[in-house]
């Protein structure tokens, strides 16, 4: 073994080099003395619950450490509270209608519409209808208001898609 045999706390990896450290997802073994720190997953892709696949799907990236291939977030590892969304952005909230999941231990920001447009109450439809406006955000089409409703006072949409401080009678 190239690590040393004197130093009891030093893991073997899959293409040679010793570390003190072996992290999830990999696994450890001793055998005849030796600790190895490898993949349970031999030549496919290890994801961060230590499941295995013969593919990363995109958002995930490709990344390949020590010979073995993993399949991670391209979110900051040190930062648990960012959402994964579905063009591989990582933003802090996720707010509804979009919801959130936990999967293979990747937190996701996603619409339960998948490919249709989602409304601000989280229905779902093959088209956004006037006087709602598309708008796509991270790969996924939203059905909004264009009314500003930013500065807190009450504003009123109108068929049209106007919008104004007042509601006037019909």
């Amino acid at each position: 073994s190239p690590c040393d045999p004197n130093d009891p706390s030093l893991f073997l990896y899959p293409e040679g080099t010793c570390k003190n450290t072996c992290p999830d997802p990999l696994s450890n073994k001793i055998e005849r003395k030796i600790k190895y720190c490898y993949s349970n997953c031999g030549s496919q892709w290890i994801y961060p619950d230590a499941s295995c696949s013969g593919t990363c799907d995109f958002p995930l990236k490709e990344e390949i450490s020590y010979t073995i291939p993993f399949c991670v977030s391209p979110c900051d590892p040190n930062d648990p509270s960012l959402f994964l969304y579905p063009n591989a952005s990582c933003v802090n909230s996720c707010p509804a209608p979009l919801k959130d999941k936990t999967e293979r231990k990747v937190l996701y920001c996603y619409s339960q519409c998948g490919s249709q447009w989602i409304y601000p109450d989280g229905t779902c439809s093959g088209t956004c209808d006037s006087p709602l406006v598309e708008q796509i955000d991270y790969t996924i089409p939203f059905c909004i208001s264009p009314c500003d409703y930013s500065t807190g006072e009450t504003v009123y949409l109108y068929p049209n898609s106007s919008c104004y401080g007042t509601c006037a009678s019909p």
